[in-house]
């Protein structure tokens, strides 16, 4: 230990003391009282890293919870755009208790199938209708077109409950369907065939004279009608 000139009384004391036993002066500053200078700063700017690395890791959560959310979506939109697709192809078919099911599907992922719904209850109610008067026109069509009908009056006979039916059928713009039976009943040869031949019996079609002119007259009125595109059809 050694010795060192107090600066105030000049008498000799010890380096290690901390204020001279003659005179009472201070030689140095306690060494606690030099800490907390040096350590405030650091203190502060170890709060300050860990508030910085804690937003840092609420950020990253948030993007994850984000990222997440998207794949989650984007999922949900490629199973609804793959049920819509699977929903047309069973509808081309005209397999309406499948495509229910898939609107169902759709529905439990969110998506509102309610107008999709409104169409179908009225395709599933005209279908038979308007299908069976497409099969019918088609067979007679071609009877006619081939000469092959073993009685003309009876082959007309078979358009009778078709047409009366048709006539009561109901269009609807925004189906398919409902768009094929406004198309028919919007042709003209339509009324016409139905009033010169459907609903007049009083023509003797078969009559071996006329007959192969009744086959021409016929041809031109089944022909238009048989080609309007009938929209969906059954699987055999």
């Amino acid at each position: 230990m050694a010795l060192i000139e107090c600066p105030n009384c000049k008498n000799e004391v010890s380096d290690a003391a901390e204020k001279c036993p003659h005179c009472g002066h201070k030689l140095k500053e306690k060494k606690y009282k030099i800490f907390p200078k040096i350590l405030i700063p650091i203190v502060i700017a170890i709060i300050g890293l860990g508030i910085f690395v804690g937003i840092k890791v609420q950020e990253e959560k948030q993007r994850a919870i984000e990222e997440q959310k998207r794949i989650e979506e984007q999922r949900r939109q490629e199973q609804i755009a793959t049920l819509k697709k699977q929903a047309e192809e069973a509808y081309n078919i005209a397999d309406f208790t499948t495509v229910e099911s898939y609107y169902d599907e759709l529905d439990n992922l969110g998506y509102d199938t309610s107008s999709q719904r409104e169409i179908l209850s009225y395709d599933k109610e005209v279908f038979p209708v308007a299908y069976d008067f497409h099969t019918k026109i088609k067979d007679a069509d071609n009877k006619i077109t081939n000469r092959s009908a073993s009685s003309l009056n009876a082959l007309i006979g078979t358009l009778k409950i078709p047409f009366s039916k048709m006539d009561n059928a109901k269009a609807n713009s925004a189906s398919k369907i409902g768009q094929y039976i406004n198309d028919v009943k919007g042709n003209s040869m339509y009324y016409m065939f139905e009033s010169e031949f459907i609903n007049d019996t009083s023509k003797d079609l078969d009559n071996w004279l006329v007959k192969d002119g009744y086959y021409i007259v016929l041809q031109v009125y089944t022909n238009e009608l048989a080609d309007i595109e009938f929209p969906y059809i059954p699987e055999e």
